[in-house]
C-alpha cells in the first residue's frame, strides 16, 4: 500500500490532496480528511501546512489538450462506452482537486465551518465517484489516461481561484 503523506489541518490535507499526482493517493487523502474532519479531529489550518500550488499534481497521463481536439465517439462500441466513462472519471477528478483547492484557498477567510463541512462532503463523494469509474475502465481492459483529456474545467476556475465571490457568486 501507497504510504499517505501527513498532514495536520484540514487545509493542509487538502494541499497534500491536490499536490498528489497519484490518484490513489489524492483520492485516499481526499476521503481521509473528509472523515477526520467531520469527527472534528481536525484543526482548520496550521503553520506546517504548504501553500496551495498553482495546478493539481496528476500522473504523466491523460495528455491534456484543447476542448475541440478530444476525439467523440459513437456510444455504440465498446471504444465510444469507454470513452464515455473515462470522461466522467475526468470530471470526478477535476472535481475532487476543484472541492478541495475552495477548502484550502479559503481556509483563512471568515466563514462558516459548515462551508468546509459541505465542500469535504464534495470531495469524498467525487473521489468515490472516481474510484467507481475508473474500476469500471479496469474491468473493462482500460484506465484512466489511456484516452486524452482537456483542461477546460480546472482553468475555469483557476481563472477566479482567490475570489470567493467571482467562483461562487451567492456568497456575496
Amino acid at each position: 500500500m501507497t504510504r499517505l503523506p501527513q498532514f495536520h489541518s484540514l487545509r493542509g490535507a487538502a494541499v497534500e490532496a491536490i499536490r498528489a499526482a497519484d490518484l490513489a493517493v489524492k483520492t485516499e487523502v481526499a476521503q481521509e480528511a473528509a472523515r477526520r474532519w467531520q469527527a472534528r479531529t481536525l484543526s482548520l489550518r496550521s503553520p506546517l501546512d504548504r501553500t496551495v500550488p498553482e495546478r493539481p499534481g496528476r500522473p504523466a497521463k491523460p495528455v491534456l489538450t484543447p476542448p475541440t481536439q478530444v476525439k467523440r465517439r459513437s456510444l455504440g462500441s465498446l471504444k465510444g462506452r469507454i470513452a464515455l466513462l473515462h470522461a466522467i472519471a475526468h470530471i470526478e477528478l477535476n472535481a475532487v482537486d476543484l472541492a478541495l483547492d475552495i477548502v484550502a484557498r479559503f481556509a483563512s477567510e471568515p466563514v462558516p465551518n459548515s462551508f468546509f463541512d459541505g465542500w469535504m462532503q464534495v470531495a469524498f463523494e467525487e473521489a468515490k465517484h472516481f474510484r467507481m469509474v475508473r474500476q469500471r475502465l479496469n474491468d473493462l481492459g482500460a484506465d484512466y489516461g489511456d484516452l486524452p483529456a482537456h483542461d477546460g474545467l480546472w482553468q475555469a476556475a483557476h481563472d477566479t481561484r482567490n475570489d470567493l465571490t467571482a467562483a461562487w457568486p451567492s456568497c456575496r
